[in-house]
This record gives structure tokens, sequence and C-alpha cells, in this order.
């Protein structure tokens, strides 16, 4: 189905700003398409050994991440469809961690958590495939937040989209593969790094001015008539910029 709608026509609360800001793509089913893909990508790129690893302590392992991905999505499925065919009544919120905490993926097989992946993302590329633009445009509440059919679609693209910044960020380049210690904060994991060579460079640069201000110094002993002509112009230069 062709649809004349596009991203300027969401409407949804604040705290989808993030997801929302993750989609470059105007289209919805391109859009989806597109962060599928992206997942996938990235999924083929995980090591063996990050699949239990977690950034820190009391976060989320990368199949827990996987895990979360999945109900989310299964999560917006319902809403989409729940508003598109005006049932009405609004639905309530879900707090992702007490999911999280009362799932036990540990027996769960990584590969076989993929598959479902990919399942539930084929079951929302063809749920919004199928929708109107009338159905696309209605709204509901959720969480006690207004957002429309077409918002829920982005949302299913950009909290995918969102999720691989962060798996690239503190799991795929964990200060574990730098070997490391890390502090158990939500840090990016190379913001030591970053820091240390500010530092480094911020010193190199006071060397450099130093070098720098005694090379200007010979120069103007050495010729005091260029200094002169110089100060003209620039006198020159702020007259006229004033007129």
């Amino acid at each position: 189905m062709n649809f004349m709608l596009t991203k300027k026509d969401v409407k949804a609360p604040e705290y989808t700003v993030p997801y929302l800001a993750a989609v470059t793509i105007e289209e919805l089913m391109p859009a989806l398409k597109k962060s599928t893909k992206t997942f996938r990508k990235l999924l083929k790129n995980v090591p063996e050994k990050k699949i239990d690893f977690a950034y820190a302590e009391g976060k989320w392992t990368l199949k827990q991440v996987l895990r979360h991905l999945i109900d989310a999505e299964r999560v917006f499925q319902l809403r989409a469809l729940w508003f598109a065919r005006q049932e009405g009544s609004g639905l309530p919120g879900f707090n992702e961690n007490n999911w999280a905490a009362n799932t036990d993926v540990s027996k769960q097989d990584w590969d076989e958590i993929i598959e479902e992946f990919k399942a539930v993302r084929k079951s929302t590329e063809m749920l919004f495939a199928n929708f109107s633009d009338e159905e696309l445009m209605r709204e509901g509440t959720a969480n006690e937040q207004l957002i429309n059919v077409i918002g829920v679609g982005f949302v299913c693209a950009g909290h995918v989209l969102h999720h691989v910044r962060l798996i690239k960020d503190r799991y795929l380049h964990s200060k574990e593969d730098n070997d490391t210690k890390g502090d158990g904060t939500n840090t990016p994991a190379n913001d030591d790094g970053n820091k240390n060579g500010e530092r480094k460079n911020k010193h190199a640069g006071d060397d450099r001015d130093k070098k720098n201000g005694h090379s200007k110094k010979r120069n103007k002993d050495e010729n005091p008539d260029a200094d002169k002509k110089k100060k003209k112009e620039k006198e020159k230069r702020v007259i006229k910029a004033d007129f």
C-alpha cells in the first residue's frame, strides 16, 4: 500500500523524541525496513563472548536487550492495532525493568531469540503495510499519553535504531575490550580515553603556545616596520566595518 503520509504526520509523546530522532527516513515502510536491515547486520557481528555481557553492574546483558526489543515490539503492535481499530479505551503502560526482571533469558538460545526477533519484526512490517492512511492517522492513549498509529510505527523503527547505537557504544566497544576497569557508571566505554586525550592535547597546546609566543616576539623585534604596517591595516578594517 502506498502512503501519502510521512514522519511529519506523527503525533507522539515527549519520551519518544530520542526514538524518532534516530529515524532519518521520512516514509514509514522504508524506515521500518531500514531499521530491520541495520539491526540484523549488527547481530551478525556480535561475538559469542558478548552475548551475556553487561557493561556495568545492574545493567542488562545483550541477551536481555534483545528480549526487551522483542517484548516492546509486541506491545507497540498491540497499540497500533488497538488504535487503528478504534477500540476506544486507552492502554496501560509497561515497566521494561520489571519485565526484564521477570524473564529468565539464561536458558534461552541466542540464535533462537534472533529468529524470534526476525519473525516479530516481519509481523510489524506486515501490520503497518496494510494500514490505510486513515487508519494511520487514528489516535489513542497508551500510559495516558496520546499517540497516533503512524507515530507508533516510527517508534518501532526508532526504538531499534536507538538500541543499535547503545549496543555499539556500550557493548561492542566497551571498556572490557580496552582492558580497562569499569567504574559501574552509565557513561560510554571510551569516555576515560577521550578525557585523557583532551588533557594530553591541552598540555601539548600549552607547549605550542609558548613556542609560538617566543616566535612572535622574535619576529616583532626583527621587523618592527612590518608590525606597524599590520597595525595600520587593522585600524582601516575596523573603520570600514563601523561604516
